[in-house]
């Protein structure tokens, strides 16, 4: 905005724009200042407690193994499920059983069975899923778990990684998919009286698969360096994974040794000895720090709307959860959904690709509406962030004791995400911010309207008082000084009373001045009518003066023309040498009196107007011949160079002829006259001006030249150059200005001392100028 239109706001207007421009930069300094600051510091927390969820997700893990060791030996020892096993009790009635002794992670069981063991058909108690190969199903070696003096009654799988087939309850479907699993058997009491078979086994098998976070990064490696869980499971054949990233990981020599038992660690014996644990241990082993990936991600976040948050909140966090869940089963091939479901208050997307990460999006807003309806509204997407980095830690489990080969778990979270969510609460901060200041800026606008009405009633009193006649000036100061808030004890009353004691000063300068100008007006007409009087009598005084040289130059030539003639008569007559030296003399004396005569006759006519400029058909090259024949022969008997240059043939110029030979006779006679040796040129070049074509005629000479004092009174009537000129009448010079003034033209010369002197007259092509007839 340019300063002008600004400056037309007002006070009002310059006040709350100020404070809004302030509080604006002040929020959006602080905003810069407190994002990057809090990045730094977030990042700090976040990195803290990644590895604080990277161990609890170890821990559920370790949890989850020991609930399953703690219900396959309640089921075990359970003399209610034993009974009703040996009783032949139905399906029905032992899934019952199992899922009461098994309820706290009964949805995890994938399979329950019970092994005869004499040999015979398994019988499957629970069947939500199990491995898609049958070879696949673990089972200890009959002789290894045979029970030794009531000893071995349970043994546990390492955890596996298998492709596990599901069915859906609700559909019957098949799902597969790879999955980490671990199993349990236990031996159950003996069935056969005479003991001569072995005793049945209970197996169970259960899923330690857990759904996809779109925030972290989680990948389970076991103790030979396989693979339990991959960071992408569902990723098609060609498409980039993240496996060399977790890979790195477990091959540096730091994690390598953190994964060994306590017992065969580097670590001094006293702190062996200390750490040693029969329980399931978790540590952290190491903090790895903006890990390029190998793959990118695409994050996306999304805040709901009231209308969507509240039926959310309505339908129960366990549906909603179930819900979810369905849209993860449909779409895990494209990426992972988070956020809402489990108590978040955002949506949470992330996919390798933008075409991955569109395709979430309308599958979750499409679910949304098939199950909510009207109540979805709007999610507010936010910018898709491109997740290139990661901070991961290293985890160790173990889940028999810490004198067992660990598992590594690698818990990781994405840099640009984990950044992202800073911006955006700093976005929203400077929008706070923003909002603030225009509140303030709104605010000030109103406080400043009870400062600036007064200031502003007079302001449009003042913009009256100067839009008013001026004879009405005195009466509208009066007006405005009567209705000054001068009674107020603030700033606006101290402007008040400068403002009245202003306007009354000027109200009593105006008298002052009114009185003053009334005076000078007064004396001016009486000088006005005084300078009449004098100019009347210049004026008669200059007629007369003009009409007594005109006579008298008139009278005097009538007897310089007699003397012109005795002279010749006495040459004629018989005279000595001295008497005709006399006569000569007094011939040049009369002739120099005659010349003047001349001179200053044809001034009077000039400077009168006494004669009509003609309007002639001049050839320039006519013209510079005819120069040429009369100052050539006259530059020849001084020993000067005489030459006539025309810059094109053919130019023509309307002027009125005898005029402009007289200018140029002056001006070629004086260059004669004032040059002793060198040349003279006469030129003549059409010249294309703003106003029309003009002709520049240049007389120029190698003579003696002018000093500055000569220069400046080069033109000046009267005035004459003595020196070499002891018979000029100092008019040549000012009749040629005068006549090329009347010709619409200009005459200048430039001039050096001892270098000569160039003189240009410059004349219109067309005759113009009110002297022309």
């Amino acid at each position: 905005m340019a300063w002008p239109s600004l400056l037309r706001f007002g006070i009002r207007g310059k006040i709350a724009l100020l404070v809004v421009v302030a509080a604006a930069l002040a929020a959006y300094l602080v905003a810069r200042l407190l994002g990057r600051s809090a990045e730094e510091l977030l990042r700090s927390h976040e990195l803290v407690d990644l590895g604080d969820e990277a161990q609890l997700r170890g821990w559920e893990i370790a949890d989850q193994v020991d609930g399953l060791r703690e219900d396959a030996l309640a089921l075990a020892y359970s003399s209610e499920f034993h009974a009703a096993l040996m009783s032949g009790g139905s399906e029905r009635e032992l899934r019952s059983l199992v899922e009461a002794v098994c309820r706290r992670y009964w949805s995890r069981y994938l399979s329950v069975e019970v092994i005869p063991g004499g040999g015979g058909p398994v019988r499957q108690i629970e069947g939500k899923g199990g491995p898609v190969e049958a070879a696949d199903a673990w089972l200890p070696e009959p002789m290894t778990f045979q029970r030794e003096a009531g000893q071995r009654i349970l043994m546990l799988s390492e955890i596996q990684r298998l492709e596990v087939r599901r069915i859906d309850p609700a559909t019957g479907m098949e799902m597969r998919r790879w999955e980490p699993v671990i199993w349990a058997c236990a031996s159950l009491p003996q069935t056969d009286v005479a003991g001569t078979s072995p005793a049945p086994m209970l197996r169970v098998l259960m899923s330690l698969h857990a759904a996809a976070s779109p925030r972290h990064l989680f990948a389970l490696v076991g103790p030979r360096g396989e693979w339990l869980v991959r960071p992408e499971e569902y990723v098609r054949d060609g498409d980039p994974i993240n496996d060399g990233l977790i890979m790195a990981i477990a091959q540096d020599a730091e994690v390598r040794e953190g994964l060994l038992p306590w017992r065969q660690r580097s670590a001094p014996a006293s702190d062996v000895d200390g750490a040693y644990r029969e329980e399931p241990r978790v540590e952290r082993v190491k903090l790895f720090e903006y890990q390029p990936l190998q793959a990118t991600y695409w994050f996306l976040e999304g805040i709901p709307g009231e209308s969507l948050r509240a039926a959310l909140t309505e339908a129960g966090e366990v549906p909603v959860g179930a819900f979810f869940d369905a849209i993860r089963d449909r779409t895990e091939t494209d990426g992972r959904i988070g956020g809402v479901g489990g108590g978040g208050r955002e949506l949470r997307l992330l996919a390798q690709t933008p075409e991955k990460l569109e395709r979430l999006r309308q599958a979750v807003e499409q679910g949304l509406r098939e199950r909510f309806g009207e109540a979805v509204g709007r999610i507010a997407w936010r910018r898709p962030v491109i997740c290139d980095e990661a901070h991961a830690w290293a985890i160790r489990l173990a889940t028999e004791g810490g004198d067992q080969p660990g598992y590594l778990i690698v818990y990781a979270v994405l840099d640009d995400e984990l950044a992202s969510s800073i911006q955006q609460e700093m976005d929203s901060l400077r929008r706070f911010a923003f909002a603030i200041a225009g509140l303030a800026g709104l605010i000030a606008f109103m406080i400043s309207l009870f400062f600036v009405r007064p200031l502003q009633r007079m302001t449009l009193t003042a913009q009256r008082v100067s839009e008013a006649d001026p004879a009405r000036l005195p009466t509208q100061l009066r007006r405005l000084v009567d209705h000054l808030p001068v009674a107020r004890s603030d700033e606006v009353g101290d402007i008040a009373r400068a403002s009245k004691r202003l306007f009354e000063e000027v109200l009593e300068s105006q008298e002052q001045l009114e009185n003053r100008v009334r005076e000078r007006t007064a004396k001016l007409a009486q000088a006005n009518l005084e300078l009449e009087r004098a100019n009347e009598q210049l004026t008669s005084l200059s007629r007369e003066k003009d009409a007594f040289v005109a006579k008298v130059s008139h009278d005097l030539r009538q007897p310089l023309n007699a003397i012109f003639l005795q002279v010749e008569a006495l040459k004629l007559s018989p005279l000595d040498d001295q008497q005709a030296r006399d006569v000569k003399r007094i011939q040049d004396h009369a002739l120099r009196e005659l010349n003047l005569v001349n001179d200053i006759l044809e001034y009077q006519k000039i400077i009168m107007g006494a004669e009509t400029l003609r309007r002639d058909r001049i050839e320039i090259d006519d013209l510079a011949r005819e120069l040429e024949e009369a100052y050539g022969p006259v530059a020849a008997t001084k020993g000067l160079a005489f030459a006539v240059e025309v810059s094109e043939p053919g130019l023509v110029l309307e002027a009125d002829r005898r005029r402009v030979r007289q200018i140029l006779d002056n001006l070629l006679g004086n260059a004669c006259k004032f040059t002793t040796s060198g040349s003279v040129m006469l030129g003549a070049r059409a010249v294309a001006g703003e106003t029309g074509s003009w002709i520049d005629f240049t007389v120029t000479d190698t003579g003696r030249g002018m000093e500055a004092d000569e220069q400046a009174r080069a033109f000046v009537p009267f005035v004459s150059n003595k020196k070499g000129n002891e018979g000029g009448t100092g008019l040549g010079l000012s009749i040629c200005r005068e006549l090329c003034h009347q010709m619409s033209g200009r005459i200048e010369f430039v001039s050096e001392s001892g270098r000569g002197t160039r003189f240009t007259v410059s004349l219109p092509v067309a005759a113009e100028g009110e002297r022309y007839g």
